[in-house]
């Protein structure tokens, strides 16, 4: 297997020629409105990689780019790792000023997005500053180029009238540089082909979720990608007939892994409308592969909730029944048995009504999921693996054997991987998908052992997760990781994400974001909408979320048990929230400082 992302490209584009490398799905109908063959991929990337030759991107520039995930996003990113720039893939929600500091922090030569407001706040950012750095150059795609994004992203401005007149001289449409491209084409060769044989080149620029503290930029090459990608694609047996979902943000590494991994078996990689959450649209894609954080599968049993479309009453109480019957395993005798079989027919039902009746394979990595949702999954018959990394592992480097889950453990280290474990517990990793630095320098290590920051311990080969080294709380003298309390807390399905604090403190409280359109839905509340009702000021609410925390209670060690919780304030502002979903601890529990201590005030109101 070629270490290369280009090679293996250039191999299917000459093997499979007019096979499908990617489809994009629109918002209607099912039909992909978009299909881009091998041949025509590799084609289309040299082509765009010309222009950025004959426009003097260097190899090793950086270049910020700012694109929905979809066909055109995949085209520019290997069209830069052809020109040996480096790609920082960034969100799509990111504000102007965000976008500003990430040119700053990466020393950007160059921007790539949609001719959308972003872009043009952008633009109107950088021409009021009196010093601009005159070096960095703003790349647009027209709705031509860019069909499939979202529809604020198709509006079409006037490019006179909208480019503020400092930064005309700086700002392109690639619709031109794809023209250049193609009239420019031989200034390219050379250049590709050098860069073709260099997989431990930079190749991109990915930001930490910043749940230690503070975000990093860490740099792979095409030979970490590559190495992860290969020993994903074993483990999981894919083949070239595989059809996988393409459901997580491209600026997070295990969204950028899925979306690569259909190279390294010749399969289709799909993409959904990214203003539409995916279970409306990997149905009708006929899906065999979908790969998510614990956040994507616990939206995946929300949307399988009856309740949640607003249907209640029998079909809402079944499958209620049929979720908690499947998580607690009841086979104790024939009758549970027959039960339980019952209740998994159930399950596998209203899941396949979103996953569609092509899904074979479910991958969860990026986080703990609670055990009881995994065995819910389980029972549907679509197989269910579970898998752990982190950005400088390239998303993954412990994963399941299809058909041989342990439920509570992350699976085996990929092939090519080596894990230990320091005498604190802390996960140590070395292998050839493990980077080993940032833009700013060599990252900390021992050796050639990376240190992940978690806590772990092996049940045989297996590796399961304990927590983070920095999260560790401290009710009383008694240590306890909250990462898999916090799972517990989210596998509520009234509670959207939460955070668990104690650090100095007699015992453990949580604060939570509540999901109110499925608390409002289960108290069927009246006279107001779901965004405008106050869940803090209603007694009935916030006495349905205390029943559902001490139910969560009933299953925890004493020291484990959560004491008290506050609410907090909706929506949640980006900066509070990680690529993968998750609260960032160090933001939110700064930033609430005060509700944290009220919960430990005298005389608070006990749950």
């Amino acid at each position: 297997m070629s270490d290369s992302l280009v090679r293996l490209v250039d191999g299917l584009a000459e093997d499979h020629a007019d096979e499908t490398a990617f489809e994009d799905f629109g918002v209607e109908g099912d039909e992909p409105v978009q299909v881009l063959t091998w041949a025509n991929f590799r084609r289309i990337s040299r082509v765009l990689a010309a222009g950025w030759v004959r426009m003097g991107i260097e190899p090793g520039d950086r270049v910020v780019m700012q694109l929905p995930a979809g066909i055109l996003a995949k085209e520019v990113e290997l069209s830069l790792i052809m020109a040996a720039a480096v790609f920082v893939p960034v969100s799509w929600k990111q504000s102007a000023d965000q976008i500003c500091s990430v040119l700053e922090a990466t020393k950007a030569r160059a921007f790539v997005g949609t001719w959308s407001q972003g872009l043009f706040d952008l633009l109107g950012r950088l021409a009021d500053q009196e010093e601009r750095d005159s070096s960095v150059h703003f790349f647009y795609a027209d709705s031509g180029l860019a069909e499939n994004a979202p529809a604020e992203a198709r509006e079409v401005r006037p490019v006179s009238s909208a480019i503020p007149e400092k930064c005309r001289d700086h700002v392109h449409r690639m619709a031109a540089l794809e023209q250049m491209g193609l009239s420019q084409l031989d200034v390219a060769p050379e250049c590709l082909d050098r860069i073709a044989t260099d997989a431990t080149r930079p190749m991109t620029a990915l930001f930490t979720s910043g749940q230690t503290g503070r975000s990093k930029p860490v740099v792979l090459d095409e030979g970490n990608l590559a190495a992860a990608g290969s020993a994903v694609a074993d483990r999981l047996s894919l083949t070239s007939d595989d059809r996988i979902a393409h459901v997580l943000p491209s600026d997070q590494v295990l969204g950028l892994l899925s979306s690569w991994l259909g190279v390294f078996r010749g399969a289709r990689t799909l993409f959904g409308p990214p203003d539409q959450e995916f279970h409306t649209w990997v149905g009708r894609a006929a899906t065999t592969v979908l790969i998510g954080v614990p956040d994507t599968f616990s939206q995946l049993l929300l949307r399988a909730d009856p309740k949640h479309k607003g249907v209640r009453g029998p079909a809402s109480s079944l499958w209620r029944w049929a979720r908690e019957n499947v998580a607690t395993r009841r086979r104790k005798h024939l009758l549970g048995t027959i039960m339980s079989d019952f209740a998994s027919g159930v399950v596998t039902r209203a899941v396949k009504q979103i996953l569609g009746t092509n899904a074979r394979l479910l991958v969860c990595a990026g986080g703990i999921i609670p055990e009881e949702a995994e065995r819910v999954l389980h029972s549907t018959g679509i197989t269910f693996v579970s898998g752990y990394g982190t950005t400088e592992t390239c998303g993954i480097s412990h994963l399941d054997a299809p058909g041989k889950p342990q439920p509570g453990t992350v699976g085996r280290a990929l092939d090519g991987i080596e894990c230990k474990l320091s005498h604190e517990g802390e996960i140590l990793l070395a292998g050839r998908s493990v980077a080993d630095k940032t833009l700013d320098g060599p990252m900390g290590q021992i050796g050639r052992l990376f240190r992940t920051g978690d806590l772990g311990f092996l049940d045989g080969d297996r590796l399961v997760i304990t927590g983070k080294k920095t999260e560790v709380v401290t009710p009383g003298r008694q240590p306890v990781s909250p990462q898999i309390l916090e799972a517990t807390l989210v596998g509520v399905d009234e509670i959207r994400r939460a955070i668990v604090v104690g650090m100095g403190r007699p015992h453990l409280t949580a604060i939570i974001e509540v999901d109110h359109a499925i608390l409002w839905r289960s108290l069927n509340r009246r006279g107001t909408t779901p965004e405008d009702w106050d869940v803090a000021g209603d007694e009935k609410a916030m006495l349905a979320l205390r029943r559902a925390i001490a139910k969560v209670n009933k299953g925890l060690d004493p020291k484990h048990m959560i004491h008290d919780f506050r609410l907090l304030p909706s929506p949640r502002p980006a900066d509070e929230v990680d690529a993968t979903g998750r609260l960032l601890r160090p933001v939110v529990t700064q930033k609430y400082v005060a509700l944290i201590d009220e919960m430990y005030q005298p005389r608070r109101e006990q749950m």
